[in-house]
C-alpha cells in the first residue's frame, strides 16, 4: 500500500525534462555524431515538410518538437580531417575568420542528410575556396547554425535561449556562432543522462503533488542548471552579419536539395 509506482516516458520527453525545459521558448541542442534540436512548445504543431516529430511533454501541459541533423560531428570530423587538424587547429581557425565568413558558403552533407532531406553526400561550396582551411572551418559550423535556425521555423517557438549539450559544446567558438546565429543566450550543460534525470524529476513532481503541489519550474531548478561562466551572450554585429546571411544560405540550400 505504501509503493507508488509511477510511469516512465520515452528517452527524449524525458530529456526535456532532465534539462528543463519546462517553458515555451525554451530549446536544446545536443552536439553529438548527430546534432539534435529540441524545443518545449505551448501547442502542437508539425511540420508540413515532414522535419520533425512532435511529443507531448511528460508535464502534462507542454508539446516537444525534434529535429535531428545527421551531419553534425561527422560533418566537423570530416572538415577536420580534410585539412589535418587538431581539434586546437580547428579552433584557432575559427576564431581567425569573420562572422558571416565573407559570404562564403558550404551544404556539409559529408553524409546522406535528414534534414533537409539528402540521400546522398553532396558538399557544395559557394564563393568558399577548398584549399581555404580557415574559411571551410568557419562555413561548416556556421551551416550547421544557419541550418538550425531555419528548420526550427516549423515548431513556432520563438527562441529565448539555448540549452547546449553534446561533445562539441565543449567549444565556446562554436557556442558563439549558435548565439550569433540565434540571436539568443547560449548556456552549456553536462547533463551526462538527461533521459533518467528527466524520469527521475517526474516521479518528483508528481510524489511531492500529493501535498504542495510545486511547479515544474521549481522541480527542475535546482538540477538543471548550466556550467558556471558558459553563458555566451550574442553580440549585435554578429547577428546583424548572420541575419543579411541566412537568406543566401536558404537560397542555396533549396537549389540543391
Amino acid at each position: 500500500d505504501d509503493c507508488l509506482v509511477l510511469p516512465f516516458s520515452g528517452d527524449n520527453p524525458c530529456s526535456l525534462i532532465g534539462l528543463g525545459l519546462v517553458s515555451p521558448g525554451q530549446v536544446a541542442l545536443s552536439l553529438g555524431t548527430s546534432d539534435t534540436l529540441f524545443a518545449c512548445m505551448d501547442q502542437p504543431r508539425t511540420s508540413a515538410a515532414g522535419e520533425g516529430a512532435v511529443f507531448a511533454s511528460p508535464d502534462g501541459t507542454h508539446y516537444m518538437a525534434l529535429t535531428c541533423y545527421l551531419n553534425g560531428s561527422l560533418a566537423r570530423e570530416a572538415v577536420r580531417d580534410q585539412y589535418d587538424m587538431n581539434w586546437d587547429q580547428f579552433t584557432r581557425a575559427l576564431r581567425a575568420t569573420p562572422p558571416g565568413n565573407n559570404g562564403a558558403l558550404m551544404l556539409p552533407y559529408f553524409a546522406p542528410e535528414i534534414v533537409p532531406k539528402v540521400p546522398q553526400p553532396n558538399v557544395i561550396r559557394q564563393n568558399l575556396d577548398p584549399t581555404d582551411a580557415p574559411a571551410n572551418v568557419r562555413a561548416v559550423i556556421e551551416a550547421q547554425a544557419l541550418s538550425s535556425r531555419i528548420h526550427a521555423r516549423w515548431m513556432g517557438v520563438d527562441i529565448s535561449s539555448l540549452y547546449v549539450t553534446g561533445g562539441a559544446s565543449a567549444n565556446a567558438d562554436i557556442l558563439r556562432v549558435f548565439a550569433n546565429v540565434h540571436n539568443c543566450p547560449v548556456h552549456r550543460f553536462e547533463t551526462t543522462n538527461s533521459a533518467a534525470l528527466g524520469a527521475a524529476l517526474r516521479a518528483a513532481h508528481h510524489q511531492s503533488s500529493a501535498g504542495h503541489a510545486p511547479s515544474w519550474a521549481e522541480v527542475v531548478e535546482p538540477f538543471a542548471q548550466p556550467v558556471d561562466g558558459s553563458t555566451i551572450e550574442p553580440e549585435p554585429r554578429a547577428v546583424a552579419a548572420y541575419d543579411e546571411l541566412i537568406g543566401q544560405y536558404a537560397a542555396l540550400e533549396q537549389a540543391h536539395t
